[in-house]
């Protein structure tokens, strides 16, 4: 139940950032294990670009391997954090799928939006940037 629910969270955060998908779509069908520990999961390249939680058990082409600190540097906005990720496999693959997801945003403001409207959904945002 939880896998078709972060798959469609993983596909709407990737049609908010269309860029995404340019770039994974010359590696579908490829698996990448990514590691946080204690966290692990399996991401498979849709043909259209797309991204999807495969089982844990697929044959996978890469990994990466995100320790704790590095994860923390990433979430803290330091760019140059994930050259510390520890890539095995299909390194060119992993490097692409890497800088994807450390480069999507999330519209949160747009998504609030639709449920209450424009402007508290801006006056929320707003009061989120300050805090």
């Amino acid at each position: 139940m939880l896998k078709p629910l972060l798959t469609r969270l993983i596909q709407h955060l990737l049609a908010q950032n269309s860029w995404a998908a340019e770039l994974l779509q010359p590696y579908g069908g490829k698996q990448a294990r990514l590691i946080m520990p204690p966290f692990s999961a399996t991401l498979v390249v849709l043909e259209d670009g797309g991204l999807a939680l495969a089982g844990e058990s697929a044959e996978v082409d890469a990994s990466i391997n995100i320790p704790v600190p590095v994860a923390l540097r990433i979430l803290a906005g330091d760019e140059g954090a994930g050259t510390a990720a520890v890539i095995t496999g299909d390194t060119e693959f992993a490097s692409v799928l890497a800088s994807v997801l450390q480069g999507v945003s999330w519209e949160y403001e747009e998504d609030l939006s639709r449920v209450i409207g424009d402007v508290p959904a801006h006056e929320i945002s707003k009061f989120g940037r300050n805090a």
